[in-house]
């Protein structure tokens, strides 16, 4: 009776559980999910000619989750989307084209979906005429994309230096959430030299270093619940909703986002040990200019 019960408790324990045809379909469909709203969003930017519905496809874009981005720009970047939207953001004027006054959260997600497609166009902003919070991050986060013959404008520099230090450090409450991308492409750009150098002693930019001390303060935090961990398939059921900068880090710390946030170390690093050497030789470097520059 014993030995019996014990095989049949053993085979019971080696049931297959069967999914049912509903369940299958439901699986099937969430491992695409994601492709499909990217292709469902080209579908209908291409069969729509109305105005109106391309503005909220390009802010549905700005919103997708970064696991999503190369798909988006396989399908998008040969589209010329961003001309009639900017043109419907922005007034002319003899050199360059400014936002509407009121239209600045709708330019928000605009830099948004620029993060995702790569658009070379650019608005010129001038932060004190658009105060929106959520403008800032974006525009920063887009300084690679807003160029002209001259390099980086300028205007984007002021802008890193004025905002990067109260976002940064303001980026624990919940008020100050963005979009991953928005994230990773600002620690992306905190490794430039040409934005940023954040190697320059006494530099007036200390965006490099802002970013490495946010980052530490992040890991004290803890995570959010029922959050993708950096472990996790990114392509799971997130879908990348705007998150704080520690969510950021501990959840979306993507390959090329730790690759620059290790580039700022060492960077920082390579100085400080620069530095000790030369003061273990009794060696000093004659102080240069008004910028913090010391003359090699």
């Amino acid at each position: 009776m014993n030995s019996h019960a014990t095989m049949t408790g053993e085979s019971a324990s080696n049931v297959v559980n069967w999914k049912s045809l509903k369940e299958l379909e439901s699986d099937a469909v969430q491992s695409v999910w994601g492709e499909l709203s990217v292709e469902a969003l080209h579908w209908l930017f291409s069969m729509s000619s109305n105005p109106t519905v391309h503005s909220i496809i390009i802010q549905a874009i700005g919103s997708l989750h970064p696991a999503l981005q190369s798909k988006a720009q396989g399908l998008f970047n040969n589209i010329d989307l961003m001309e009639s939207t900017v043109e419907c953001l922005s007034r002319p004027s003899p050199i360059y084209q400014t936002p509407l006054p009121g239209l600045e959260t709708k330019l928000e997600r605009l830099l948004r979906c620029k993060l995702v497609l790569s658009d070379e166009s650019y608005i010129f902003i001038d932060p004190s005429q658009t105060p929106n919070v959520e403008l800032l991050p974006s525009v920063t986060a887009s300084i690679e994309k807003h160029r002209d013959y001259r390099g980086v404008l300028p205007f984007m520099k002021e802008v890193a230096r004025n905002g990067a230090v109260s976002f940064f450090h303001s980026s624990v409450d919940d008020c100050w959430c963005f979009h991953p991308l928005v994230w990773i492409d600002l620690v992306k750009n905190g490794p430039s030299k040409a934005v940023f150098s954040p190697i320059d002693i006494g530099t007036e930019d200390p965006f490099a270093l802002d970013i490495c001390c946010t980052l530490l303060l992040a890991f004290s935090y803890p995570s959010s619940s029922d959050g993708p961990d950096s472990a996790k398939d990114t392509t799971d059921g997130s879908n990348g909703t705007a998150i704080a900068f520690h969510d950021a880090t501990r959840e979306y710390l993507f390959t090329e986002m730790t690759a620059y946030l290790l580039e700022i170390v060492c960077r920082i690093s390579y100085v400080e040990a620069s530095l000790a050497r030369t003061s273990q030789a009794g060696i000093s470097r004659p102080y240069h200019g008004t910028s913090g520059h010391y003359k090699p």
